[in-house]
């Protein structure tokens, strides 16, 4: 994986010396990450995340796409846990948990969005470009899934722009035929899902 960001990231001069802007920091960042406990790695993560806006500013367009990639896939073990320990009781939740689960996945979907517009607009795309392009918006669909899920279990309607957001998503992938592209959103999904796939499960 590093070896392939190393490619990526070597021609990308603006960020250099970034504590996120080259394969070296970011497998450092990742090594050093507490994940044994969830919450302090949950917080680590976001305190980059929370900050995209500055991170685009700061990093190239494809440095800050594969930062933005490995910052998100780090922190999948620990949502996993948080995610199992969200209900530690009979009928009551982790208010603590819930808050950190919401809260992130925003951070990841307005990342997320702040990177889509960095693909060609309307040029062509390599074959390798499609599956990153497709990889984003997969992502960002999953964040807004989840965030809508929490949400439900506070019973809290979705937001006006819910669903508008969706549609622009979907809109995006079927403007570039990525609407039933089979992948792994992450390594720890057991099966290949698409954005036609995740929008149904919504």
């Amino acid at each position: 994986m590093f070896d392939w960001l190393s490619n990526k990231l070597r021609t990308a001069s603006k960020g250099d010396g970034h504590p996120l802007g080259s394969a070296a920091a970011l497998r450092e960042f990742v090594d050093a990450l507490p994940k044994s406990s969830p919450i302090p790695c949950l917080r680590a993560v976001d305190e980059w995340l929370q900050d995209a806006h500055g991170l685009a500013g700061t990093l190239s367009p494809d440095a800050y796409r594969q930062a933005l990639s490995v910052l998100d896939a780090s922190a999948q073990e620990a949502l996993q846990r948080l995610w199992l320990d969200l209900f530690p009781q009979a009928g009551g939740m982790a208010d603590d948990r819930w808050a950190l689960l919401h809260t992130h996945y925003g951070y990841v979907q307005e990342a997320y969005q702040l990177a889509l517009p960095m693909f060609s607009a309307g040029g062509e795309l390599s074959a390798a470009e499609r599956k990153e392009l497709a990889l984003c918006l997969l992502r960002t669909l999953r964040a807004m899934a989840l965030r809508h899920k929490l949400n439900r279990l506070r019973y809290k309607a979705p937001q006006e722009s819910f669903w508008q957001d969706m549609l622009g998503l979907y809109q995006k992938a079927r403007s570039r035929n990525l609407v039933t592209l089979g992948m792994r959103p992450y390594n720890e999904d057991g099966a290949n899902t698409s954005i036609q796939g995740e929008l149904l499960r919504v």
